[in-house]
């Protein structure tokens, strides 16, 4: 393991009781914990908000991360580094008028000191008028990713829009076998939390989006959006469904450390259960002291339409 305080190499001082990086999309912010022996010896470097943390360990790095609390625990100090600096934190309200979706994300991304960057998605996506509601730069741009049928993921200086769409359709990263014997591979599948449809309805626009898998699930009816014409409300609303019904069902998986399971990689499972198909990572935790991930993932949706 090797630990970078500032770009300076501090391994050979550190006593790690606990290192744990989770990785995050939807506008979290990655996080890294890590739990110091010797604290007085550690202390010296005196630490401050928004230094600069980064840890290597069997293929994972964390990239640049920002100090953001210190806690105490006897003769222990755990810190917890974020992906965004603290002045990312800033929520206001504020609106935007004539931007495209990739002026919108720079914009964000500049307030949180970070680049911007879209993946699998070309087209341009152009807001006549769209509100930032007491929202962070990450919280706003999350949501506006989720309309768009995208996720947001803040890590290692970047803000990054990912089309779902896109990373659904690339090459798994892994294939997976599970079966109903194996405990450290749990599956949930909630039968009644998918919706047929999503209905937007505007006073200039109306838009509907359906989901051919879950025939006969309720459908849901939403307005108060600021969306100034029919394509853009049918473009939303089927964002809207995909974040939601992809929620319905859960693969956790615990293992060894594997680096290369990150957020958005594609996997297959395999086994002969009805967890089999396409999956995509949601979540990532490694435990770089232990050596262990604990893997979310998500499944492939493809029938909304």
């Amino acid at each position: 393991m090797e630990i970078y305080w500032e770009k300076t190499d501090i391994t050979q001082y550190c006593q790690v009781a606990e290192c744990v990086y989770h990785e995050r999309a939807d506008g979290e912010s990655d996080t890294l914990e890590i739990k110091f022996g010797k604290a007085a010896s550690w202390h010296r470097w005196a630490p401050e908000m928004d230094d600069r943390v980064r840890v290597k360990s069997d293929g994972v790095d964390t990239g640049s991360l920002f100090l953001n609390t210190i806690i105490a625990e006897g003769n222990y100090y755990r810190i917890i580094a974020t992906s965004l600096r603290a002045k990312a934190c800033r929520k206001t309200w504020t609106s935007y008028k004539a931007l495209t979706f990739q002026k919108l994300l720079e914009v964000s991304a500049a307030e949180a000191g970070m680049e911007a960057r879209i993946h699998g998605r070309s087209d341009i996506i152009t807001y006549p008028y769209i509100e930032r509601e007491g929202e962070s730069a990450a919280g706003f741009m999350a949501r506006v990713c989720r309309m768009e049928g995208m996720r947001l993921k803040c890590s290692a200086g970047k803000m990054q829009a990912i089309d779902i769409s896109y990373a659904q359709s690339r090459d798994p990263m892994t294939r997976i076998t599970m079966n109903a014997e194996d405990l450290s591979r749990t599956w949930e599948r909630r039968l009644n939390a998918k919706w047929s449809a999503v209905n937007i309805r505007t006073p200039e626009a109306r838009g509907r989006a359906s989901d051919t898998d879950a025939a006969g699930a309720p459908e849901e009816y939403i307005g108060g959006l600021a969306c100034a014409d029919n394509g853009a409300a049918k473009r939303w609303a089927a964002g809207i469904l995909l974040d939601h019904n992809r929620k319905a069902e859960k693969i956790r998986i615990e293992g060894d450390l594997n680096a290369r399971m990150t957020v958005m990689e594609r996997v297959d499972i395999e086994g002969g259960t009805e967890a089999d198909g396409e999956w995509i990572v949601d979540e990532a935790e490694h435990d770089l002291k232990n050596k262990k991930s604990r893997i979310t993932l998500a499944r492939v949706i493809k029938t909304i339409q």
